[in-house]
């Protein structure tokens, strides 16, 4: 790793960058309209690879669509990272849905729901 930079400082670095070449580069529409949130980076340990998990908030018809854009669009967001970090690799970039958000909002509507009904009766 370049510069001193410990992985989860390199992982931050790459999310924060991504972040605004996502929200100010990117061309496709379906990414500029998505407003996807980037949640995590996972580099390997060699820091040839990262996972970036990202958070869509649309319907779930339009959620494959997304991604089939972000995993097209890989060469361009790694390119654009290069131009922004002076690193001696830029990492291969592979996009994942992270579903976290979703998983948390339906266990808290189920717990909600068994309170109500624990409450009644």
């Amino acid at each position: 790793m370049s510069k001193g930079y410990t992985q989860a400082r390199l992982c931050e670095e790459i999310k924060r960058n991504l972040s605004q070449i996502i929200e100010f580069e990117a061309r496709d529409p379906l990414i500029k309209t998505a407003l996807p949130t980037i949640m995590a980076v996972k580099l390997s340990s060699d820091v040839r690879y990262a996972k970036v998990y990202i958070a869509l908030d649309c319907p779930e018809t339009d959620k494959e669509a997304i991604m089939k854009a972000f995993r097209h669009n890989q060469g361009f967001f790694r390119s654009a990272l290069a131009h922004r970090m002076s690193l001696r690799y830029i990492p291969e970039l592979s996009f994942i849905l992270d579903e976290t958000l979703e998983w948390a909002m339906r266990l808290e509507q189920l717990l909600r729901v068994d309170d109500s009904e624990t409450a009644t009766n």
